[in-house]
């Protein structure tokens, strides 16, 4: 649970194209107060540039803030982002609208299987945590809900 999951900008130095490339994860209950308070799920900002495939993306409170190119208290939209194959569970967002380029190339080496958003989801719930896991980490794992995915 956190602000910001994750948050790209190159206002202090460039970088390569893109910043950052983020494909088959969850950003789940983000935003201040545990998740109740403001917030959002990724942050593309402040001229950085990013791929943002197929994560799921679901907020007890910011909902319409799952992806944002936003430089915050008015300075503009700045950030360029690709992104597609993202799934909300919260109803009537579409975290897809943010795009605005192409997507960016990556080099093969570095390049990762995609799932639908709300498989990956699941692969990532049965993967998370370590191998033995503790008390806490099955709490926190069971906690988390996949609405909108079937």
């Amino acid at each position: 649970v956190g602000e910001r999951n994750p948050m790209a900008h190159n206002n202090y130095s460039a970088a390569g194209l893109p910043t950052l490339d983020f494909r088959n994860n969850i950003v789940w209950r983000w935003g201040r107060n545990n998740g109740t308070g403001s917030g959002v799920g990724t942050s593309i900002s402040y001229n950085a540039t990013g791929n943002v495939i197929n994560n799921y993306y679901y907020s007890t409170s910011s909902s319409s803030n799952a992806i944002t190119r936003s430089d915050g208290y008015g300075a503009g939209n700045t950030g360029k982002v690709y992104a597609a194959g993202n799934v909300s569970g919260n109803n009537g967002v579409n975290p897809n609208s943010v795009s605005n380029v192409p997507e960016y190339s990556i080099p093969a080496q570095y390049q990762v299987s995609l799932l639908p958003a709300c498989e990956a989801a699941r692969q990532v719930l049965l993967r998370a945590g370590t191998t033995k896991k503790t008390v806490q980490e099955q709490s926190w794992i069971s906690a988390v809900i996949l609405p909108n995915c079937q």
